[in-house]
């Protein structure tokens, strides 16, 4: 491919998020590619010999003596909250759990617990009796991305008997306090159920390993397997989801069916034609500035939803702007972006909404 070419292909607006979403994937299957299960013949066997080791090494108790000695125990969201991908006062709306189980010389702390009905946060603290191998890729504030990976795959929602949507990230999301403590968040999508969600369920997850990524590619990851369960119930706070529904917002074939704001995300639902791929939905905020894209996902047939960070909490207007983008064919295997065609611009009203 010519120079040329090379200029010709547009780069993403979000494009430091494309990145370390491709590194949060790398992590991903980087994790699957190492791990080895093997299987017993028995399971009775293996009923035997759990039974014998948590006995003996004290493995699934809870444990609320280390949690009293975590001094972020209960203010995880306060932590971090600033400097993850969706910013919010998660801390000022979160529900303190303080649940502590130890295994294999691991204490886990479920911290903390908050759902807007759209999604649902939990907080961890984890102590390694030991020291962790690798503390730090980062020299400022941002959070480590993957660092720390926890393989959950039990995992639910009383209300569904569907995986939990862990919204594409592998890992905690979060940062290191010291060599023997990490804290993090763990976000899942419960749009993904296509149910109305219930005020009140239960949240469970079972644990099974802890994996520490190194810096370099080739150091070594640790993984300390054990298990950790937890079953804590879970309050819905309707009150944190404002929902607007459009009907006159429409042209070009292109129309924004709703707009779901919360202190944590803007949702935009828009209903496009085929090659949904090609199309880009800007968000502005009454200044003029851009939010952040995080994530788009199909919502059913030709709706998207459009997730953004969230706007000031007295913002009185948003801006929508779909655009496509305009790729002519150069040769049999490349195209060329010429331009974008902008279908839609809107500015909409949340005061009298």
């Amino acid at each position: 491919m010519s120079n040329k070419k090379f200029n010709d292909i547009p780069i993403p607006q979000n494009i430091d998020f494309v990145i370390e979403e491709g590194v949060r994937k790398a992590m991903v299957e980087k994790q699957r590619n190492q791990t080895v299960r093997h299987y017993p013949k028995s399971k009775k066997t293996l009923g035997v010999i759990a039974a014998s080791l948590a006995v003996v090494l004290g493995v699934g108790i809870s444990n609320p003596a280390m949690a009293s000695k975590l001094p972020l125990v209960g203010n995880v969201f306060k932590a971090i909250e600033e400097n993850i991908y969706s910013p919010g006062n998660y801390s000022q709306y979160a529900t303190s759990i303080n649940e502590t189980v130890t295994s294999n010389g691991v204490g886990i702390t479920l911290s903390e617990v908050l759902s807007d009905g759209e999604f649902l946060y939990v907080t961890y603290t984890i102590e390694n009796e030991s020291p962790f191998t690798y503390t730090s890729w980062n020299n400022d504030d941002s959070l480590d991305i993957n660092q720390l990976l926890i393989e959950d795959r039990d995992s639910s929602v009383s209300f569904s008997k569907d995986e939990l949507d862990s919204t594409g990230f592998a890992g905690l999301e979060g940062k290191f306090i010291d060599d023997h403590t990490f804290i993090g968040v763990q976000k899942f999508d419960l749009s993904s159920f296509k149910t109305e969600i219930p005020n009140e369920f239960t949240f469970q997850t079972k644990i099974s390993s802890i994996e520490n990524f190194g810096v370099l590619a080739d150091d070594k990851s640790d993984v300390i397997k054990g298990t950790w369960e937890f079953k804590i119930p879970v309050t819905v706070n309707q009150e944190l989801n404002k929902t607007i529904k459009l009907d006159e917002v429409k042209e070009n074939n292109i129309q924004v069916n709703e707009i779901s704001i919360t202190p944590f995300n803007t949702i935009v639902n828009v209903s496009l034609s085929k090659d949904s791929d090609r199309y880009d939905v800007l968000i502005f905020d009454e200044d003029g500035k851009e939010l952040n894209f995080l994530q788009a996902k199909n919502r059913d047939n030709d709706q998207f939803d459009f997730i953004y960070n969230s706007l000031e909490a007295d913002s009185s207007n948003l801006r929508i702007v779909v655009q496509k983008q305009i790729w002519n064919s150069v040769d049999e295997n490349s195209y060329t972006h010429e331009e974008n065609q902008v279908l839609l611009d809107e500015t909409i009203s949340l005061i009298n909404n």
